[in-house]
């Protein structure tokens, strides 16, 4: 007998019979059994143009769900700093200025990560909060600069108030990325990056006309060239 064709012709068979079980059961089923085959899902994401270009994470844990509510500031307060201008030589010149910004505002915590970039020549400082050792996406502050002046100040604060009672089983990774959806059909969609993070789904609602919003554990997925897809990770 020809044993290295017979173990290719097994290997096939398996991943059939993984490609059968996920798609005639469903991928939380799957999952819950046994740990979605890793090969399968690959096979399966490349067929509609997906590549990952990360590590799959392994493991995924229950987690709370957050009930916060939405900052406020002195728009007079704003008026008087937007008057200041100073030459910001560096990237922590620029957040420096935003930190000294958010102090002001009374808007400050401990737990916020302050990001940078200079998008069409506007120096920019993204500061997100973080909630233990997960990202809170879709709250956030921008501070815009211009010639050494805040130019614009965009937020979107949500002040974490309370925790779910229980935490909610989630979902892993590989179920998420059987959500996402090659935007382009006639490109690759190369994923960089994977990771569980607390997100806000409405995040055009617009602060004036809410008081209270819900953050839901979710895999954020982010694409090679900087898309991003939010995959709510609560087990239903």
């Amino acid at each position: 007998m020809d044993w290295s064709k017979a173990k290719t012709i097994l290997i096939i068979a398996l991943l059939a019979t993984n490609l059968f079980l996920i798609f005639t059961y469903g991928f939380k089923n799957f999952d819950k059994s046994q740990g979605t085959n890793e090969v399968a899902l690959l096979t399966i994401l490349e067929e509609r143009g997906i590549v990952i270009n990360t590590e799959i994470p392994k493991s995924h844990k229950a987690q709370l769900i957050i009930q916060g509510e939405y900052a406020s500031y002195s728009n007079e307060k704003l008026e008087e700093i937007m008057t200041i201008v100073d030459e910001y030589d560096d990237i922590e010149g620029y957040i420096s200025m935003a930190s000294y910004v958010v102090k002001e505002l009374d808007l400050w915590c401990d737990t916020m990560v302050f990001e940078f970039n200079n998008d069409f020549e506007q120096p920019t400082v993204t500061i997100k909060n973080r909630v233990g050792d997960m990202l809170l996406e879709g709250s956030y502050i921008k501070c815009i600069f211009s010639k050494g002046q805040l130019i614009d100040f965009q937020c979107k604060w949500l002040i974490p108030i309370e925790f779910s009672s229980r935490k909610v089983e989630t979902v892993s990774a590989a179920v998420a990325l059987m959500s996402v959806t090659n935007p382009n059909e006639n490109s690759i969609l190369i994923i960089d990056d994977i990771e569980m993070v607390y997100w806000i789904p409405d995040t055009d609602i617009h602060v004036n006309m809410a008081v209270s919003d819900t953050a839901f554990p979710t895999w954020k997925i982010t694409s090679q060239n900087g898309k991003e897809f939010f995959i709510e990770a609560v087990q239903r």
